[in-house]
């Protein structure tokens, strides 16, 4: 039961990680697509954020970053999953 949540674990943490790489390579085409879908919204729905926080430099980097995080995340649970393999008794 050990190796299979173990094996689940590693398993959860290689596919999080391979889809925040893929995330971060393809972070200029999502940070155009969102500054597009921004740019015709309904000036309602815009009140919260001023127009100069959608340029999609700063989506770029929002983007990033958040794709950087999920790889990390993905790393850790890929470590304390070795972690566990290593010190269980």
């Amino acid at each position: 039961m050990f190796l299979l949540s173990l094996l689940g674990w590693l398993g959860l943490g290689a596919l999080l990680a391979l889809s925040g790489a893929i995330y971060f390579l393809r972070a200029p085409e999502h940070a155009e697509m969102i500054a597009q879908r921004l740019s015709t919204v309904h000036p309602f729905w815009r009140l919260w954020l001023p127009t100069r926080f959608w340029t999609s430099g700063l989506l770029l980097l929002q983007v990033r970053i958040t794709a950087a995080g999920v790889v990390i995340i993905g790393l850790l649970l890929i470590l304390s999953a070795f972690a566990s393999l290593v010190y269980h008794p």
